[in-house]
């Protein structure tokens, strides 16, 4: 796959999203182009289609398109308005040729159709584990942690279960958390290679912290994002409506930009269209904050500025979750943003990792790792930084409250974003270190 990684957004570069109904449409379409193209995969819990040029690696755009130079000055120009000065192809550059195909596309709509801004079309966008993207500046790695920090609480043989979601890494085997968590095949880690990817520990952290406030929840884990933390928005859109039915939270600690700011349209489609009943918790990217912004020393991948939204945090049918500092108060790393609906402690979290040596790889603006050294962790356990790990804490609590308090996850997320005046002792306990901005 042609990867293109910018300052503000990632994606795949040979590859689009289609309204499903309107296949033959783009396919007779992009032909004009002087290349064919197919359909790589279809869902129809998204009504999107997949579709990809017939050879791989083929040029979008060939001699048989007529008037190249003007289909690239208008693309050129379409971006320019968008975000001017941000990414090559707002100057003199030519930009990539998927964004030439796409800007085509809707001003021939537009031109034919009275102003018909044309059938659903958009890139497949990357998405990262907060911790990993290209985008922005390290929270912070891992560090060892011993295992009397993390210490699950002890269940309750009264508690009436909730069905907990966690959509992000594979899951590590984890002594203390066997039993507490179902897995699909393809979400368990293999055996343990000679080192890990801090990425790699991600769900198993998540999932620790999501029991630490919610002993009882039934833990739903699937595996989306690879050793880097990294997947395509296809995948991830997939495998969020696939959890219809199947949990009552979902918890995703990943994030995508746009140039523009406007909603990616295969995660914002997974949104509308997942179960109404789900309450979807989403974490912020972790981002240099204001002060950051433009600093001469600040490292190359803090690139993200600092209002940019991060998708799925910013969908408004989406609780953002933002973190906090061990007093309370904004981590350096998570400035105030208006999609972020609660704040958690974020910082020297500890919880369940992995055991054994593990690298702290990340990619860089130009999508390629960049090793940050390792740590050989001893035992099973860190202390991690990050608005993830604020999420887990807030979708734990939901499912605690829900499940003590006998009421909908729902019920318990509106309880948490409007603080009751009488509280439960289960909602005293969960939001000690949870609050609304």
């Amino acid at each position: 796959m042609a990867d293109i990684i910018t300052g503000r957004e990632s994606y795949r570069g040979d590859q689009l999203a289609v309204e499903l109904h309107y296949v033959p449409y783009f396919l007779d379409e992009l032909e004009t182009f002087g290349t064919r193209w197919r359909v790589a995969d279809r869902n129809e819990a998204l009504r999107l289609a997949l579709l990809e040029p017939e050879q791989p690696g083929a040029a979008l755009i060939t001699d048989r398109a007529a008037d190249r130079p003007a289909m690239v000055a208008r693309a050129r120009a379409l971006r320019h308005r968008t975000h001017p000065g941000a990414d090559p192809g707002t100057g003199g550059e030519d930009p990539p040729d998927l964004d030439v195909v796409l800007a085509e596309l809707r001003d021939r709509a537009r031109q034919r159709y009275q102003g018909w801004p044309g059938p659903a079309i958009g890139k497949v966008r990357l998405v990262h584990d907060v911790h990993g993207s290209p985008h922005i500046g390290g929270d912070g790695d891992p560090v060892q942690a011993t295992p009397e920090e993390a210490v699950l609480p002890p269940r309750s043989p009264r508690a009436r279960p909730i069905r907990l979601g966690v959509l992000d890494s594979g899951m590590y085997d984890h002594p203390a958390l066997r039993g507490r968590y179902l897995v699909e095949s393809d979400a368990a880690l293999p055996a343990r290679p000679p080192d890990w990817t801090a990425a790699q520990g991600h769900a198993t952290f998540m999932v620790g912290v999501a029991l630490q406030k919610a002993p009882d929840a039934e833990v739903v884990v699937r595996s989306v994002l690879d050793r880097l933390g990294t997947a395509s928005s296809w995948e991830v859109a997939k495998k969020m409506v696939a959890f219809r039915g199947a949990v009552d939270v979902l918890s995703m600690s990943f994030a995508a930009t746009t140039p523009d700011g406007e909603r990616p349209l295969i995660l914002g489609r997974a949104v509308e269209y997942l179960d109404p009943e789900v309450v979807m918790v989403a974490a912020d990217e972790n981002r240099p904050g204001p002060s950051a912004a433009g600093r001469p020393d600040a490292p190359a991948r803090e690139a993200l500025e600092p209002y940019t939204p991060g998708w799925p945090a910013a969908c408004h049918e989406v609780i953002g979750v933002g973190a906090d500092d061990q007093d309370g108060k904004n981590a350096p790393f998570s400035p105030d943003l208006p999609w972020i609906s609660l704040r958690a402690l974020g910082v020297q979290v500890p919880s369940a990792f992995l055991e054994g040596r593990v690298r702290f790889v990340r990619l860089n603006q130009e999508g390629q790792e960049e090793d940050h050294g390792g740590w050989t962790f001893d035992v099973p356990y860190a202390r991690w930084n990050g608005c993830s790990i604020a999420t887990a804490k807030v979708a734990g609590a939901i499912a605690a409250i829900a499940s003590d308090d006998g009421v909908t996850a729902r019920e318990a997320a509106a309880a948490l974003l409007d603080p009751p005046a009488r509280r439960s002792p289960a909602y005293e306990r969960v939001t000690a270190d949870i609050r609304v901005p």
